[in-house]
């Protein structure tokens, strides 16, 4: 089991009225240690720590409590070592008088007001900042937007002009066409008429020269008849 031994250490820098003595108990209850904490009295800039327990945690507890820390900031210092102090069971922090404790908890209120107003200030600015900088990309992205849809209703324009171009072409096209159709139907028209009308002309001379043939045909053996018996008479005669 390693063994116990007590430091005593200095603490200077910022290390008073910006709660440098809650970190130091806080960590030393933290690691399981024994001790105590206070402002000294006459120097503002120094903070005494007495502490026992194994040397390895001794020396955690030191890095753990040096440096920055919020508003604090300390350099430590190892001053006497020795045997550890029965009467040290628990780690506590030493209290001056009201008035200094009071004057302490209000330099910390007001630390801590300051360095909100500050925070406030900076995350307005960013904010602010932040807003800016979305609003000049939303400017950007609705330009860009518009230029492309413009851009696209320029398309959209030239293709409509173009399919009303072509289906006007398409259609003068028709209509010349179907013109061309409509005079061709017409002159077949007419020639089929005037066929119609030689072919009504050939049937009625075809019709009147079938009726001359049986006439004709009809008179022939009355005059056969007539020659015959005439033929006779004369031989009777005779």
């Amino acid at each position: 089991m390693e063994k116990i031994v007590r430091w005593e250490l200095e603490a200077r820098g910022r290390v008073q009225r910006v709660g440098y003595r809650d970190l130091v108990e806080e960590t030393a209850r933290m690691l399981n240690l024994v001790g105590k904490v206070g402002n000294d009295p006459e120097d503002d800039q120094l903070v005494h720590v007495v502490v026992q327990g194994p040397e390895s945690t001794l020396s955690e507890f030191v890095k753990a409590i040096s440096g920055r820390h919020g508003f604090a900031d300390a350099t430590i210092r190892t001053g006497n070592t020795g045997e550890p102090d029965p009467k040290l069971v628990r780690f506590a922090k030493e209290r001056g008088s009201p008035e200094k404790e009071t004057l302490e908890r209000s330099d910390q209120s007001v630390l801590i007001l300051d360095n909100m107003a500050s925070t406030l200030g900076g995350l307005r600015e960013e904010t602010h900042k932040g807003f800016s900088e979305l609003g000049t990309k939303m400017d950007k992205g609705f330009t860009s937007l518009g230029a492309k849809m413009d851009r696209l209703g320029d398309k959209m324009d030239r293709g409509f002009r173009d399919s009303i171009a072509s289906s006007e072409r398409l259609h003068k096209d028709f209509t010349v066409r179907f013109n061309r159709g409509d005079a061709s139907y017409g002159m077949i028209g007419k020639t089929l008429a005037r066929m119609d009308k030689n072919l009504e002309k050939l049937t009625k001379a075809i019709l009147a020269l079938a009726q001359e043939s049986h006439r004709a045909a009809r008179a022939a053996p009355t005059k056969t008849r007539a020659a015959s018996r005439s033929k006779g008479r004369k031989h009777a005669f005779r």
